[in-house]
C-alpha cells in the first residue's frame, strides 16, 4: 500500500491539493516553503488531443538550504491552496489550443536521496485525480498570471 494518496479539487481561481495520510504510521513530507519541497508539487496537463505538458514552479535562490518537513499522522491529511497565477508558476510551456479540453492532474514527487532517508522523510512518485477544463484559459490567467514570465 502507497503511505499517501492526493486529490485535487478547483474553486475560487484556485486549486486545493490534500494530501492524506493512507498507512498505518505518520509520514514526513518536504515542506513546501523550503528549498528541499519547493518544487516537489507541480501539474500535469493533458489536452484531449494527446498533447501534454507541465506547470512548474519558477525556480528559486536559496541562502539556505532548510530540511523543513510536514509530518501527517495516520488517516489524517495536509491541505495545501495553490495559485498557478500567482507569479510563482510557469505557465508559458502550456501551449495548448484556448478551446481544447483539458485535463489536469497533481503531482506530488519526492527523490529517494540521502536527506530523505536521513530523516525518514517519504519519497516517491503520487499523482491526484484528473479535474477536467473546458480549456488551459479556464485555469491559466493570461493576462498577467505569468504566462509570458520565467
Amino acid at each position: 500500500m502507497q503511505p499517501l494518496t492526493i486529490t485535487l479539487s478547483h474553486a475560487a481561481s484556485a486549486f486545493r491539493l490534500e494530501i492524506a495520510n493512507a498507512s498505518q504510521s505518520p509520514v514526513r513530507i518536504w515542506s513546501a516553503e523550503f528549498s528541499l519541497g519547493y518544487d516537489s508539487v507541480y501539474f500535469r496537463v493533458s489536452a484531449h488531443d494527446g498533447r501534454e505538458c507541465f506547470i512548474r514552479r519558477k525556480p528559486a535562490i536559496w541562502s539556505a538550504n532548510v530540511p523543513e518537513f510536514v509530518s501527517i499522522q495516520p488517516g489524517r491529511n495536509h491541505a495545501l491552496r495553490i495559485d498557478v497565477n500567482d507569479g510563482t508558476w510557469v505557465l508559458k510551456h502550456c501551449r495548448i489550443e484556448p478551446r481544447t479540453k483539458i485535463e489536469i492532474a497533481a503531482v506530488l514527487e519526492i527523490p529517494d536521496d540521502e536527506i530523505s532517508k536521513e530523516l525518514a522523510v517519504t519519497t516517491g512518485r503520487y499523482e491526484s485525480n484528473n479535474l477536467e477544463f473546458g480549456s488551459i484559459d479556464e485555469i491559466v490567467n493570461r493576462d498577467g498570471g505569468g504566462v509570458n514570465d520565467g
